[in-house]
């Protein structure tokens, strides 16, 4: 079965937000790994703002890691859905929200207080409605343990669960299996387990929470609600045109020539919102030189081979048409 990897950030993986940026997050080395989804803390409460949280939404976004999303922690202090408003209305100056992943964090503030599953509820409830989407609810199966809650009979048990359980390295695709949640806590669909808050990433200076989802890139997607398609290629009006009405050949040419990559799928030319199962075809190759593009076009180039690297990254090589 597919793992997909993911961190959870907030202002915690940046100690001096306000000083020099030597310890920012660099989400260029970030999508570099075997991360493919980060969701970010950019709101607390009703009012209260991470202060990292808008740079590393657009650091993330800029760098092209294939799902990223914003998470607010619920409070309890009402009303609660104000903070699911904000959330939304925050990451909307960013990115449109339709693109993005949304995640409730219900768990124990500093002075022990805490939301109830109640507000909880609504806060979900006030993110689907400002989405249209039920949001992942990061409600760790100890803190519902702990105050005895349940989800019972709420409409809070369709969000796609995050669990919470820590355990020591390593931390093999095979160890992840043997930790997968079992028992939903009464949620009707598991999200990812967060298996570790300490986890060491190369461009995190600090600890970072480290995730695993129990399936594809693409699966996890249409399980966040998100499309699958991340963008369009920049290219002007006429090479658009003729792309999408004789683009069989250049199709056929370079789908023949494709292997899988591990189920990471980078959609960016695609008229077409269907889900390959990783198969990587014409219509993921992230980015194509533009006159590579045209040449291929006017038949003076053929491809000529085509590699696949770390993290999924697809490399087309083209050559003098023979």
């Amino acid at each position: 079965m597919a793992i997909t990897r993911g961190i959870a950030t907030s202002s915690f993986q940046d100690p001096t937000p306000t000083s020099a940026p030597s310890d920012d997050i660099d989400w260029n080395l970030v999508e570099r790994t075997a991360q493919d989804f980060a969701i970010i803390r950019l709101t607390i409460g009703r009012t209260t703002t991470d202060v990292t949280g808008l740079r590393d939404l657009r650091g993330a976004l800029s760098e092209g890691v294939p799902i990223v999303g914003a998470y607010g922690v619920c409070g309890y202090a009402e009303p609660v859905e104000d903070g699911a408003k904000v959330l939304v209305d925050r990451a909307a100056t960013v990115a449109d929200p339709a693109t993005l992943a949304f995640m409730v964090d219900a768990e124990d503030f500093g002075d022990g207080r805490h939301p109830t599953i109640g507000q909880v509820n609504r806060y979900a409830i006030q993110l689907h409605h400002d989405t249209g989407r039920w949001p992942a609810a990061y409600v760790p199966g100890w803190w519902m343990s702990k105050y005895g809650y349940s989800v019972a009979g709420l409409e809070l048990r369709h969000c796609p669960w995050a669990q919470s359980h820590y355990f020591g390295q390593p931390w093999t695709d095979e160890r992840l299996q043997s930790f997968k949640p079992t028992n939903l806590r009464g949620f009707d669909r598991l999200a990812w387990l967060q298996f570790a808050s300490s986890g060491s990433l190369s461009g995190v200076a600090t600890r970072v929470d480290l995730n695993a989802a129990y399936m594809t890139v693409s699966e996890l997607r249409v399980l966040l609600g998100l499309s699958q398609q991340q963008g369009d290629i920049s290219m002007d009006d006429a090479t658009k045109a003729y792309l999408d009405t004789m683009k069989g050949d250049i199709l056929t040419r370079i789908n023949l020539a494709v292997q899988r990559v591990g189920g990471r799928t980078n959609s960016v030319y695609n008229n077409q919102n269907v889900d390959y199962q990783g198969l990587v075809m014409a219509r993921d190759i992230q980015q194509l030189d533009a006159a590579a593009v045209a040449a291929l076009v006017a038949g003076q180039l053929e491809v000529t081979g085509i590699s696949t690297g770390a993290g999924g990254v697809v490399t087309v090589t083209f050559g003098p048409k023979a």
